[in-house]
């Protein structure tokens, strides 16, 4: 199942705050391009790639919010499965993505 870790929050000069989105686990190259295509329309810049044991991707993802709140609702209104982590490696009680679809069943 494909695993998607999200941190962030630097905030730039220009007062935005970037944001990077890792998805792993992605079984084979249809699913890698997929979810490429899907991210970069989204306004996902693609910052890195990889390819591991059988044939198993990962992609890593930029983009840059206005404000935190708008990462929230843009996290909160996609379909991965989405974990945040703080500054210190550590699971944010948020729940974003399909988790908090899940959620509001």
């Amino acid at each position: 199942m494909m695993r998607t870790s999200a941190w962030s929050g630097r905030k730039e000069k220009n007062g935005k705050y970037i944001y990077t989105l890792q998805v792993d686990d992605l079984k084979g190259v249809r699913e890698a391009k997929r979810v490429i295509k899907e991210l970069t329309k989204a306004g996902w810049e693609i910052v890195g790639e990889g390819v591991g044991k059988n044939n198993i991707f990962l992609c890593i993802f930029n983009k840059e919010f206005e404000t935190q709140a708008e990462w929230i609702a843009w996290a909160r209104n996609t379909d991965y499965p989405i974990v945040e982590y703080n500054n210190k490696n550590k699971k944010k009680s948020i729940k974003l993505g399909s988790f908090y679809s899940q959620k509001r069943k």
